[in-house]
């Protein structure tokens, strides 16, 4: 896709007012990013499910956002924009109910990706968890999934780490922008992931403060993109729980490893299982088995 196009999605993403599903209503009206910001305010007002006030908002904010200015902080920063018409774009993402219009990328996307496992968890695990987390993900990692996670503090950082040190492949989504890596004592570990031919991925502008409401959408990326989620120390109110929850929802696979029964960490973990909502392990083969032949 060429520089000019890039810039028409840019704006429309970063229109005031436009969200995930507004960009792919716009898209079905208007057709093109293109169109969507060369249409008038009247046909804008004309769109359905949009409203007049939303319109106005839309309209004004593709006039004042600087798409230049939001691409050269990109190519700075060596970040990829990929648009979900891209070829490059993650094809299950691109078939979940509220795909990203736009991806940031940082390192590279390839067609392995689709043979791929969240590892999620919380952010404070115990020894156990930690051990479970890099154990289980280093031997998904040796026998050839690309493991996926968040790269938060805990769980996250542990499926991460053990992929590398497998020789893996591994993929991280922030809740953030690519300039805002976070937490910030990650840093480094997001560069580990892009140098080992993994990427760093957010659907965020690249200067997006890690604002609490960034997560959940953050999560639905990780479930949908891999073929299943795989609980690890997942407390009550774990964010954990919202990604496995989704990757339920988007008919993906959802493994949990027990815990100590009366563990408040593993509460989430414990109630998926209980509820059938998630498929006990406690071995790798537990995982493979289940999804049979991928």
């Amino acid at each position: 896709m060429n520089r000019e196009d890039i810039l028409y999605w840019l704006r429309v993403h970063l229109a005031t007012g436009v969200g995930p599903k507004r960009f792919q209503m716009l898209l079905q009206t208007f057709g093109t990013p293109r169109n969507i910001v060369n249409a008038s305010l009247s046909a804008l007002r004309e769109t359905p499910n949009l409203g007049r006030s939303t319109a106005n908002r839309i309209y004004e904010g593709l006039q004042i956002v600087d798409s230049e200015a939001e691409l050269a902080e990109a190519e700075k920063a060596g970040v990829t924009i990929i648009p979900i018409i891209d070829s490059t774009y993650p094809e299950f993402l691109r078939n979940c109910p509220d795909p990203p219009p736009i991806l940031y990328v940082k390192g590279r996307l390839q067609d392995r990706d689709q043979l791929s496992l969240a590892v999620v968890g919380t952010r404070r695990p115990g020894l156990y968890g930690s051990e479970q987390a890099y154990r289980f993900s280093l031997l998904l990692a040796q026998t050839g999934f690309v493991i996926v996670s968040g790269l938060a503090r805990g769980i996250d950082a542990q499926a991460h780490r053990a992929a590398l040190l497998a020789k893996g492949r591994t993929l991280a989504v922030l809740g953030s922008g690519l300039n805002q890596i976070y937490p910030p004592e990650h840093h480094e570990l997001a560069d580990q992931i892009v140098q080992s031919g993994g990427a760093v991925i957010s659907e965020f502008p690249m200067n997006t403060a890690p604002q609490a409401g960034n997560f959940p959408a953050r999560n639905r990326i990780v479930a949908a993109i891999t073929l299943g989620t795989l609980l690890v120390e997942a407390p009550a109110q774990s964010g954990a729980l919202i990604t496995a929850a989704l990757a339920q929802e988007y008919n993906r696979e959802v493994f949990a490893v027990p815990g100590p029964v009366d563990h408040p960490g593993f509460a989430g973990s414990h109630n998926f299982i209980k509820t059938g909502k998630a498929k006990l392990v406690t071995c790798l083969e537990d995982i493979l088995d289940e999804l049979g032949d991928v």
